[in-house]
């Protein structure tokens, strides 16, 4: 069954619950089930249980532990650190899709959340939803945009997609060459890689808001990490909003227009059909359908991203079996990090 709904609040939700269990689990499991709960011609309830054989939490407490700031024992904070801002985000994403969220818990025993969402039902099973829908290029004109990020697949890709915007691009590969140029002049938005080496978009988000004291240019964090102290960390930098790697056209269009303040501007998504959307049984290895969209078909572009994708991609799994070898799991992690975002626009 195919449905409707927001899988990016759904992996925030899943993954701040099974983090909690995690954490305050010593010993035995901690289990995520899914299954219908009901459902009607058009829309259908689905639940998630988070449920784990941690230190559990006291009855009289159960209450208070999805008020911000509030955590079922002082002590655990000290043991495991947190405020219990987790569950307060986990509650307030559910009630925004409509759901529910509830907790069963018994101290010694483990706790079992339960979380329950509709969600619209697709009407055709071949449904893939991409972005058919006319973008007035035009409105972003002449915006002042420096690009920050190490990956030149990400750097084209971007680099590409913003010019298709009539906006005046300018790109710094690391973190040293983005504080120069922004020392050096003015823009009116910066597209921020969080992950570098040298110096880090936290690090470039806190001079710009710190050393130059500069609160009016537009920050947007472009990341792989959305993890609740991620986020947390982005804001406390300064920085305006972020936007999951990979993005594609519209989801960056969308975010300008939202930090911008236009939110008039925003498109929505629409469905189409794909009578070729590949079934589940069969397999394919690559699709190339955003980078056909983002491309608008050239291929000389086409050829170019593929030819450096293939040489990264080699680069990379080397540097990843050389750094199996010596067990340096900081230095496969960082490759493996930057490796994904191109991994998942080719699908």
């Amino acid at each position: 069954m195919i449905v409707l709904g927001d899988s990016m609040r759904l992996k925030q939700i899943l993954m701040n619950l099974a983090g909690n269990s995690i954490k305050f689990t010593e010993s035995g499991f901690v289990e995520l089930k899914y299954f219908v709960e009901e459902k009607s011609e058009t829309e259908v309830f689905v639940k998630f249980e988070v449920i784990d054989t941690g230190m559990g939490i006291p009855e009289d407490k159960l209450d208070e532990i999805f008020d911000q700031f509030k955590q079922a024992d002082a002590s655990i904070n000290k043991k495991f650190g947190g405020t219990g801002l987790g569950l307060t985000i986990c509650k307030h994403l559910v009630e925004l899709q409509n759901g529910n969220i509830t907790v069963k818990s018994e101290v010694g025993a483990g706790s079992q959340f339960s979380i329950a969402i509709p969600y619209k039902k697709s009407l055709n099973k071949n449904q893939e939803f991409l972005e058919d829908v006319k973008i007035d290029y035009s409105v972003l004109e002449n915006l002042n945009i420096l690009l920050v990020d190490d990956d030149n697949i990400n750097q084209l890709l971007g680099k590409t997609i913003l010019e298709n915007f009539k906006c005046r691009v300018d790109q710094a590969q690391n973190g040293q060459e983005a504080i120069d140029k922004i020392s050096a002049q003015k823009y009116d938005l910066l597209l921020l890689d969080i992950h570098m080496p040298d110096i880090s978009g936290i690090e470039v988000a806190n001079y710009i808001r710190q050393v130059l004291k500069d609160d009016k240019t537009i920050i947007i964090a472009v990341t792989a990490a959305v993890m609740k102290n991620d986020i947390l960390s982005y804001f406390n930098a300064g920085i305006n909003d972020y936007l999951v790697k990979p993005f594609r056209e519209l989801n960056l269009y969308n975010k300008i227009h939202k930090t911008l303040g236009s939110a008039k501007r925003l498109i929505e998504l629409k469905e189409r059909d794909n009578d070729n959307h590949p079934s589940d049984s069969e397999k394919t290895l690559y699709n190339l359908s955003d980078l056909e969209h983002i491309a608008k078909s050239d291929p000389v572009f086409m050829k170019k991203m593929l030819n450096i994708f293939i040489l990264n991609a080699k680069d990379g799994i080397k540097a990843i079996r050389q750094n199996m070898k010596r067990k340096n799991w900081v230095q496969i992690g960082e490759h493996a990090h930057r490796m994904l975002p191109s991994f998942r626009h080719l699908q």
